[in-house]
Parts: C-alpha cells; sequence; structure tokens
C-alpha cells in the first residue's frame, strides 16, 4: 500500500476484524490470524515486478486497486 496513513488504518482494521469475523463466522481464527500476517509477508508491488522481470517475464507490470490493498501483476513469459 502506498499512501501510509491507509496502511496504519488497514492493519488496525485486519488485525481487530479480519480473525475476529473469521471466528465468528467459521469458527476457525487461526487460518484468518495466517491470512493477515501472511499478507504482511507478500512482497511489494514494485519489488514483485521487479522478480517478475528476473524470473524472465517481459513488459511486467502491476495496477493497484483500492489505493493498494489489492494489486493485480501481469507479464508475459513465452
Amino acid at each position: 500500500m502506498e499512501e501510509p496513513a491507509l496502511q496504519k488504518l488497514y492493519d488496525a482494521y485486519s488485525y481487530a476484524f479480519i480473525p475476529k469475523m473469521g471466528e465468528m463466522i467459521t469458527k476457525d481464527r487461526e487460518s484468518y490470524q495466517y491470512l493477515v500476517e501472511s499478507i504482511r509477508k507478500m512482497p511489494k508491488q514494485e519489488e514483485l515486478k521487479n522478480r517478475l522481470t528476473e524470473a524472465g517475464f517481459s513488459r511486467s507490470s502491476y495496477e493497484n486497486l483500492s489505493f493498494g490493498i489489492a494489486c493485480i501483476h501481469s507479464g508475459i513469459k513465452l
């Protein structure tokens, strides 16, 4: 996420809300806690784009959605 204020807001929301909702709906808090933690381990957009290029993908790019909360990466490899 590229906006620091939104990053803090999203962090607070995701750590407090996502595991709690997972527990209420599915009775499985741990899986949703893992989801929140694994999101933090995902490389930043530019880093993942560079990894795609290094792996041989051409025209590697990304498009941020919802201020970077979600992102679509693409590349071509023949």
